[in-house]
């Protein structure tokens, strides 16, 4: 299948021959969450299905490996994202994708940059892939929110976004851990969206 002129198909089979097996499935659980969550609220079945696919393109690299990636394409690297290099995966897969696979459109690579900590001013395609990698019923145990979010992702995506990271905002906040100013900046624009 094509979209936007990437075929999926192609792409598909790239992913199975470079990402180990749990991701690979963990990509293709994602991409039928996204793909009903994306049909309810308006994006096209195409495109949300290609980026749900891609966007843990280069979760399964190291930290110094990340490290080093992002240094090398010119993303900066904060103390947190040193301390924490897996908050990285998003916008060096996102650099990636563009650099070495092709993908150019900027709703899916800004989808694949924010999937980890979300952003203030987060299209819907963006929001479906934060929420729909969230919902993977193997992060259950790790998400204790997940099973209410997903009912509320059934009728309200901002509500259900709002939820799911006012949680875990609670849940860093109790266990002193730090939280990304990303993911304040997202749930602030929320509730600001929300009046």
């Amino acid at each position: 299948m094509t979209t936007f002129g990437y075929n999926t198909s192609d792409i598909v089979g790239r992913l199975e021959r470079v990402l180990p097996k749990g991701l690979f499935e963990h990509c293709h659980r994602v991409s039928g969450i996204a793909s009903d969550m994306g049909l309810r609220f308006g994006c096209e079945k195409n495109v949300v299905e290609l980026t749900a696919w891609v966007h843990d393109v280069c979760r399964h690299e190291r930290g110094e490996r990340l490290i080093s990636l992002a240094k090398d394409f010119g993303i900066p690297v904060t103390p947190l994202d040193e301390r924490a290099p897996v908050l990285l995966h998003g916008p060096v897969g996102a650099e990636l994708l563009r650099r070495e696979w092709g993908i150019v459109d900027a709703d899916i690579l800004n989808a694949v940059w924010w999937h980890t900590t979300g952003r203030k001013g987060m299209s819907v395609l963006e929001r479906v892939l934060f929420l729909s990698d969230k919902l993977d019923p193997t992060k259950d145990k790790g998400y204790s929110q997940n099973a209410s979010v997903r009912t509320r992702s059934q009728s309200d995506l901002n509500g259900a976004l709002l939820e799911w990271m006012s949680a875990q905002v609670g849940y860093q906040l109790s266990h002193g851990e730090t939280i990304h100013p990303s993911l304040i900046d997202a749930r602030n624009a929320l509730i600001i969206e929300r009046g």
